[in-house]
């Protein structure tokens, strides 16, 4: 992986396009609902009817991470398989890692090989 996150908070929005599996299609319909000083959940009374919704979807039964506070470490596996005549097959995966209590334990954040 060229890029590892520094483990701080984002000093600036434009780094948001060094998060793995962002598109800049996808950090251009969201950078107008994001924010650096927000340390909450937003105001429904104060926010688009869009950002509205995600709140209410965020916490419907069966979302992805169903409401789970924990922690979600990261980790990259690199592996490596020969075979016979000289074959060879390498895979790379960045995967996020819920804890144990988690309805959904991990979620594939990037995969891929040749």
């Amino acid at each position: 992986m060229e890029f590892s996150p520094p483990g701080t908070a984002f000093s600036d929005l434009a780094e948001l396009q060094d998060v793995l599996g962002m598109t800049p299609g996808l950090l251009h319909a969201m950078l107008p609902y994001m924010s650096l000083y927000q340390t909450d959940d937003p105001d429904p009374a104060l926010s688009s009817p869009l950002v509205c919704r995600a709140l209410e979807l965020v916490n419907a039964p069966g979302a992805l991470h169903d409401g789970y506070q924990g922690s979600f470490p990261t980790a990259e596996i690199e592996a490596e398989a020969a075979g016979p005549g000289r074959a060879m097959i390498r895979r790379h995966g960045v995967f996020s890692l819920a804890g144990t209590d988690s309805p959904h334990p991990y979620s594939v954040m990037q995969f891929g090989g040749g």
